[in-house]
């Protein structure tokens, strides 16, 4: 098995300096690696992915932010590939080989008590209500709480269309008071008890506008991030069998057929304009369609 090693940020001299990463942060590096790919992470963590198949991979980034030595070069089955990151940053990254399936966004933030909520999100809109959901914070000991806004309110002045508390472990929550044809916002907070709160999440604006095609709910499915600027990962309890992304004028712009079995894809959407798009997917012989927006 090969490993290589880049640390970001940092000249070492050898016999004087070392850094030790503070956690260390395992991808499976597959074609079905999904959202697994978007991770947040502390300054001084470490990423080491691992080709878990037969198929070459590789770990490489084009984005302007992405840091000097990010690239694995080319992984067989079995080879791992580590970075450590010293320095805040956010870039998106692929493999190469397959970037449609293959693709996800690091973000590195200071040290903090408190980590926030990642890859909040928001499906199944009605005229009047909405879903949310998001992933676990490690530090989280008291739930979360969440807050609607009119988009481009403030969170912290502005009052709140909505809002509500979560206990600990809860990750999804429901509005049911919005107003049709409205634009809204959503934030999350983590609460870490004497560590304090996280803090508001960024914005996930959405809309309760129902142009075109109506929404439908496949039993347990989730799309997310939502809004998304790269990709889009659909999870759902059955097979996926066929994906169509439609504009707001019901004009079909992106289809994408799965491999046989698949329950969890990943659709690179970066060629797509910025805006509200529709995506329908069908799944163990059931079509559900979803709205997401393009940012």
């Amino acid at each position: 098995m090969k490993r290589k090693l880049q640390l970001l940020g940092t000249s070492l001299i050898l016999g004087s300096f070392s850094l030790t990463a503070q956690t260390t942060h395992n991808i499976d590096w597959n074609m079905s690696t999904g959202g697994a790919a978007t991770i947040t992470i502390e300054v001084g963590d470490e990423i080491e992915w691992t080709n878990t198949e037969a198929t070459s991979h590789n770990v490489v980034s084009t984005h302007a932010n992405a840091p000097a030595g990010f690239d694995s070069g080319t992984m067989g089955n079995g080879d791992t590939y580590a970075f450590t990151f010293t320095e805040p940053v956010q870039f998106p990254y692929v493999c190469s080989f397959h970037s449609a399936t293959m693709n996800g966004v690091i973000t590195v933030v200071e040290n903090v008590d408190c980590m926030p909520a990642t890859d909040v999100g928001v499906n199944n809109i009605t005229d009047t209500s909405a879903d949310f959901f998001w992933q676990a914070s490690a530090d989280e000991t008291n739930g979360y709480t969440w807050v609607v806004m009119n988009q481009g309110d403030d969170p912290d002045t502005d009052t709140p269309v909505d809002s509500g508390t979560e206990a600990s472990g809860v990750l999804t929550a429901n509005s049911s008071v919005l107003t049709a044809e409205t634009d809204y916002d959503l934030y999350v907070e983590t609460d870490c008890g004497n560590d304090g709160n996280s803090g508001n999440s960024s914005a996930v604006p959405f809309t309760t506008d129902n142009l075109g095609l109506t929404q439908n709910e496949l039993e347990g499915f989730k799309l997310y991030p939502n809004p998304a600027s790269e990709a889009i990962n659909l999870d759902a309890k059955a097979n996926i069998e066929s994906v169509s992304i439609y504009n707001m004028t019901s004009q079909k712009v992106m289809d994408y057929n799965p491999s046989d079995n698949m329950t969890t894809v990943e659709m690179n959407v970066s060629n797509l304009d910025k805006g509200t798009y529709f995506i329908e997917v069908s799944a163990g012989n059931k079509i559900g369609v979803y709205k997401f927006i393009k940012k």
